[in-house]
């Protein structure tokens, strides 16, 4: 049985709790001492107040915050670590504005003007994201039966619906001379450039999964974005070729990090904001557009790997995906022009 709404002082932990509902929350940490009884008096009514303030999910009339709260409890168990993290601090930033807020009174205005304000979200595609991470949990109660409709259905999208460019050669020149060969984010922009691979792959990267000395040395992912889609999961294989091997090796010679490739000058995995505002910096310096992203690396890849004509299915798998639908987003539309002249003047040549 739950206990009674009465706090107690755990000695092992050197803290007053109190159960609510079958949550344990800790109150205020310290020794058993009338000031730290009094900090836990004082936590345990700001709590009592927030939790008037957010009633219960499944009570009839939940607010904002109280669905974000129950959906990030079930993301936590379902989603991946980097997924379930990026979420959540777009998440915590929209409560901050608007969690007291009853869910039947919100409006699309009020998500538009949450994503138009904020200070990450400066291109289209990160405000797409922003908003994409506010609707799920919404979309998610509306599925559960927890309330009737999603309050922000309707909203007007940010246009960034077609094709992000590919990074140039000349483009990815301007940035690595800028940047520093030797660099760190001098050696993000080698390794896309020659993989392919994701950003988000990139950051979470561990020395487990990279195989240097074998005959054909290889990134082997068992975990990886399609893995969780695939009805038998299979590794994600990235073959390494030898301007990157000797990338690895000298990352690896300077012995920075056990677990992550690569890390930041403190030794810490990069962060997703981290990588983007380092490039944003470099980008504004030598006067690159603002669609110049670590993405287009990925995207170039792509496009060459047709281009040059390897099939659709032997891209997919360079790339990492299963469908062969966001594949073909690799053919552009230049391609597709010269590959329809090519196939008119065939179709209208006399016999």
């Amino acid at each position: 049985m739950p206990r009674p709404r009465t706090l107690w002082y755990r000695a092992a932990r050197r803290a007053v709790y109190v159960e609510i509902d079958g949550k344990q929350h800790r109150l205020a940490k310290g020794p058993d001492n009338d000031e730290t009884w009094e900090r836990a008096q004082l936590a345990y009514h700001q709590l009592m107040a927030e939790i008037l303030a957010n009633p219960p999910v499944d009570g009839g009339d939940p607010t904002v915050a109280s669905v974000i709260d129950e959906f990030l409890e079930y993301s936590v168990k379902r989603d991946a670590p980097s997924t379930y993290y990026e979420r959540k601090l777009y998440l915590q930033d929209f409560c901050t504005h608007h969690g007291p807020r009853l869910v039947r009174g919100c409006t699309p205005f009020q998500l538009t003007k949450w994503v138009d304000k904020h200070p990450t979200c400066n291109s289209d595609w990160t405000k797409h994201y922003a908003m994409r991470c506010v609707m799920r949990p919404f979309n998610w109660a509306v599925k559960m039966k927890l309330i009737e409709e999603n309050p922000f259905a309707g909203v007007d999208w940010p246009e960034c619906v077609g094709q992000r460019r590919p990074m140039t050669t000349e483009q990815y020149e301007a940035l690595l001379k800028g940047a520093g060969k030797r660099s760190r984010l001098g050696e993000i922009l080698r390794f896309l450039w020659n993989t392919g691979c994701r950003p988000s792959e990139l950051r979470q990267l561990r020395w487990q999964d990279v195989y240097l000395e074998v005959r054909n040395p290889a990134i082997v992912l068992q975990k990886h974005k399609t893995s969780r889609t695939q009805r038998t999961p299979k590794p994600r294989v990235i073959p390494l070729m030898p301007e990157v091997v000797g990338l690895l090796v000298q990352i690896r010679a300077r012995q920075e990090h056990d677990e992550f490739v690569f890390v930041t000058q403190r030794r810490t995995p990069w962060a997703r904001s981290s990588i983007q505002q380092a490039l944003r910096r470099l980008r504004r310096e030598i006067g690159l557009p603002e669609d110049v992203v670590l993405y287009g690396c990925r995207i170039r890849l792509g496009t060459n790997s047709v281009r040059n004509g390897n099939g659709l299915r032997t891209t997919a798998d360079l790339l990492g995906q299963n469908n062969l639908r966001v594949t073909e987003r690799y053919v552009h539309p230049t391609d597709q022009i010269d590959q329809l002249a090519a196939a008119m003047e065939r179709a209208t040549r006399s016999d």
